[in-house]
């Protein structure tokens, strides 16, 4: 499925079905796989050159010991690599609701709305955090 109609999908599902999207443990997974793996190919080269930097992930409601599922995203000399363990120490860890992150993915809403609601913790370089959506061609 092209990008352009994965967020096509997102968008037009009603919150009560993304809720229950991302409430399937299997479901949870492959969606969070998929927009994971396509963040390379949607990442903006020319804006993040010199740019390095670890983001880890977290999304409450999962199905870890601790409820949480984490994923990291690595941007270093123009490439974007990620992955479902975190294995470097993060320049921002950003802690979201997965149906709010599918929200802030296809336009629905800023991370800014987000951080001053209070549905969006972010620990480290806030600044950073603030634009890092900015960094990637996103379909809307």
């Amino acid at each position: 499925m092209k990008t352009a109609t994965f967020v096509r999908f997102l968008d037009k599902a009603t919150r009560e079905q993304v809720e229950a999207l991302m409430a399937h443990p299997h479901l949870r997974y492959v969606v969070f796989t998929e927009l994971f793996d396509r963040m390379a190919a949607h990442l903006d080269r020319s804006k993040v050159t010199g740019v390095r930097a670890v983001i880890h992930w977290c999304f409450t409601g999962g199905e870890s010991e601790d409820g949480v599922d984490r994923f990291e995203t690595r941007i270093r000399e123009g490439t974007c690599v990620t992955g479902d363990e975190p294995t470097a120490d993060p320049r921002v860890t950003i802690t979201i609701d997965p149906v709010e992150f599918l929200r802030v993915v296809t336009g629905a809403i800023g991370v800014p709305m987000l951080f001053l609601s209070g549905k969006v913790k972010v620990k480290g370089d806030i600044a950073f955090a603030a634009t890092l959506i900015g960094n990637f061609d996103l379909p809307r």
